[in-house]
C-alpha cells in the first residue's frame, strides 16, 4: 500500500470513529433530553391533578360551612328543639353525604337536639370540656376542629356554628360531625382511578386523615412507630408543617401490605377552613 493509500485510509478511520462517537452522543443526548421530557410532562401533570384536587376540596369544605351557616340562621327564630328544628338537621344531612351526624347544644354546652335518629342518646349530653365546643361557646365565632376518632373509627371532624335568637342574643350552636374520607373521594377517587398518582393527605399534628391505600388512615407520620424505620417519610411530614406547599423525594413501602420498599416523589398543597389546614398530598412512584 503506498503512503498516500496509507493516508486516505488512517483519514477514513478517524472519521468512522468521529462519526461513531457523534452518533452515540447525539443517542445519549437524546434518551436524556426524552427522559427530561417524559419527567416535566410527569411533573406538570401532577400539579395540574393536585392544583383540580386542591380546588375541589376546599369547595367542598366551604360547602359544608355555608350548609352549617344556613342551619344556624335557619333556626335562629324557632330555638334549639322542636319540630322545625329537626326537619332542618335531616333536611342538611339528606343535602350532603359526608354528614354523621349534626346536633344543637345550649349555651352550657349541653346537646338539645341530635339528629339522625340513631344519635338521639346524644341528647341531654354534656359537651363541656371538649376543646372545640369551650371555644365556641368563649368565643361565640365558627370553628373546626381536626380530625377525631368519633364512635365507630370513622375518621371525622366537628364544625360548629353560633346561633342567635332574632333578638341578637347568643343561645347555642348547631355542630355537624363530618366524614373527612367521603369529602375527599368525591374528587380524589375519579382522579386516581386510571393514573399512576397517589393521594394523602395530613393535619398538621401529622395524623394521616385520607390516604388512597386506606390502611394508612389514623396512622401518624411524624410519631407514629410504623414510620420509625422510615426517616425520608418522616422529614416530608416535618417540611409540610412549615411549608404550606412544595416537592420532595422519599424511600417507603409500596404499600403497607408490602415489604417492598420504592423511590417516591410527591408535591403538596393547603386546603382548610376557619384557620384548620390540611396538607393534601400528590404521589408519583419513581
Amino acid at each position: 500500500m503506498s503512503s498516500r493509500s496509507r493516508w486516505s485510509f488512517a483519514i477514513l478511520a478517524v472519521a468512522l470513529v468521529v462519526s461513531l462517537a457523534f452518533s452515540a452522543l447525539v443517542l445519549s443526548d437524546n434518551s436524556r433530553l426524552s427522559n427530561d421530557n417524559t419527567t416535566a410532562a410527569t411533573h406538570l401533570e401532577m400539579n395540574a391533578i393536585l392544583t383540580e384536587a386542591q380546588i375541589s376540596v376546599q369547595q367542598g369544605l366551604q360547602r359544608i360551612g355555608s350548609l352549617m351557616a344556613g342551619n344556624s340562621a335557619n333556626i335562629s327564630a324557632v330555638g334549639l328543639n322542636g319540630t322545625v328544628v329537626r326537619e332542618q338537621l335531616n333536611a342538611s344531612l339528606a343535602a350532603d353525604a359526608c354528614f354523621l351526624d349534626i346536633v344543637t347544644y345550649d349555651t352550657t354546652g349541653k346537646v338539645i337536639a341530635a339528629e339522625p335518629s340513631s344519635y338521639h342518646y346524644l341528647e341531654g349530653m354534656d359537651l363541656g370540656g371538649f376543646e372545640i365546643i369551650d371555644k365556641l361557646l368563649s368565643t361565640k365565632m365558627p370553628v373546626m376542629s381536626g380530625v377525631i376518632p368519633p364512635q365507630g373509627g370513622l375518621p371525622g371532624a366537628v364544625l360548629s356554628v353560633p346561633v342567635f335568637d332574632t333578638d341578637g342574643q347568643f343561645i347555642g350552636a348547631v355542630s355537624a360531625l363530618f366524614y373527612v374520607p367521603a369529602l375527599m373521594n368525591e374528587t380524589i377517587s375519579g382522579l386516581v382511578s386510571s393514573s399512576d398518582y397517589t393521594f394523602w393527605c395530613m393535619q398538621t399534628d401529622g395524623q394521616d386523615i385520607y390516604d388512597t391505600d386506606g390502611s394508612q388512615i389514623g396512622m401518624n407520620i411524624l410519631h407514629g412507630p410504623d414510620y420509625a424505620a422510615y426517616p425520608e417519610v418522616q422529614a416530608i411530614g416535618y417540611r409540610m408543617l412549615n411549608e404550606t406547599s412544595g416537592y420532595g423525594t422519599y424511600s417507603y413501602l409500596i404499600s403497607l401490605n408490602s415489604t417492598k420498599t420504592v423511590q417516591k416523589e410527591c408535591y403538596w398543597t393547603t386546603v382548610g377552613l376557619m384557620g384548620v389546614e390540611w396538607r393534601l398530598v400528590i404521589v408519583h412512584r419513581l
